[in-house]
């Protein structure tokens, strides 16, 4: 196994002795580097490295607020066996949202028993020193760290076929991507193998061919309108050999006709306002909602008798004024 860590200053000469086993190409020198923030892929989501918590939503919010590293912008290049788990969050980072800029951070590759994971990004230790002052613990940096040890150390089954989706759960009418890695008997990448796949919900099946990517990899992808549970079967061949078969599951959740379109309708709200005799406001005129309520002015009054004869700090200020103008008057030569 193999953990490589980018340094902020890089040996490109020297890296490109270890270029059979890193998991990315090196095709340049690395520009200049500057702070970005880290996001889980879809592939990220499903790894045991990644996924830190139960909970899909929370796990990646607690990457996103992880503090910025470093890292380089004209990056290295995933080979096409490679799973990059983690990458560059656009938005958070301050760069231009687009898939260009999704540059990949934590890259992994698995051929035959070596594993290999490479993280391109320096500047770790800010998720520690830099969570502490901010209330926080360094327990996403060690829980990262062990299960990418746990991960790089722990032999897998010796599968020769691997069939993956990638993601376990999708909604009606989403599109379904399908990934097999053959390897030969020596475990090197299988070349030219015809790949079938069938897809299987209660009584009704779909047969697909994957084609090929290269390095041994073969794709494919659908869409899935039915909801429920589906099981699929692959399995590889060259010729009259046969290279071996994987199984697995993925669901389908029921159409929601709600998902369709999230995107606010302003002019349908327009109408429906109109023809039910209300009003329309937006954020920029929500203040008129106050006077366009029809709300009528109400005063309300309210009475409360208080007996000063049995209120013993009103009997004190009355005794202190009859004091204190009798006081006056004596002085002024009134009594």
């Amino acid at each position: 196994p193999l953990l490589f860590l980018e340094g902020a200053i890089i040996n490109i000469s020297a890296l490109r002795n270890f270029i059979d086993i890193l998991p990315f190409e090196i095709r340049q020198q690395p520009g200049s580097s500057r702070e970005v923030v880290v996001d889980p892929t879809f592939l990220g989501q499903d790894s045991p490295i990644i996924m830190l918590q139960e909970n899909r939503t929370e796990n990646r919010q607690n990457w996103n607020d992880l503090p910025p590293i470093f890292t380089y912008m004209s990056n290295f290049t995933p080979f096409a066996d490679s799973d990059v788990l983690l990458q560059i969050h656009p938005a958070r980072s301050k760069l231009p949202v687009s898939d260009n800029y999704r540059k990949p951070i934590l890259i992994s590759r698995q051929l035959g028993d070596q594993k290999t994971l490479a993280f391109l990004g320096h500047g770790l230790w800010r998720w520690d020193f830099m969570m502490w002052g901010v209330g926080k613990s360094n327990n996403m940096l060690l829980t990262f760290l062990e299960r990418a040890v746990r991960w790089l150390i722990t032999r897998e089954e010796e599968r020769r076929v691997k069939i993956r989706t990638d993601k376990l759960i999708y909604r009606s009418g989403g599109q379904v991507y399908v990934q097999a890695q053959v390897y030969t008997e020596d475990y090197r990448p299988a070349e030219d193998v015809s790949v079938k796949l069938q897809v299987n919900r209660q009584n009704e099946v779909q047969t697909f061919h994957l084609e090929s990517i290269g390095n041994g990899k073969y794709q494919t992808q659908f869409r899935v309108f039915q909801g429920g549970d589906y099981s699929f079967f692959g399995e590889a061949y060259k010729g009259d050999k046969f290279f071996g078969a994987d199984t697995g599951k993925f669901s389908v959740g029921e159409f929601d006709i709600e998902f369709q379109q999230t995107r606010m309708n302003e002019n349908l709200l327009s109408k429906v306002a109109q023809v039910s005799g209300g009003k329309y406001f937006t954020a920029k005129n929500f203040g008129e909602i106050v006077d366009a309520l029809p709300i009528e002015n109400r005063q309300q009054v309210r009475l409360q008798e208080i007996n000063l004869w049995n209120e013993w700090l009103a009997l004190v200020i009355f005794l202190s004024l009859l004091a204190l103008e009798w006081i006056i008057r004596r002085r002024k030569g009134m009594l």
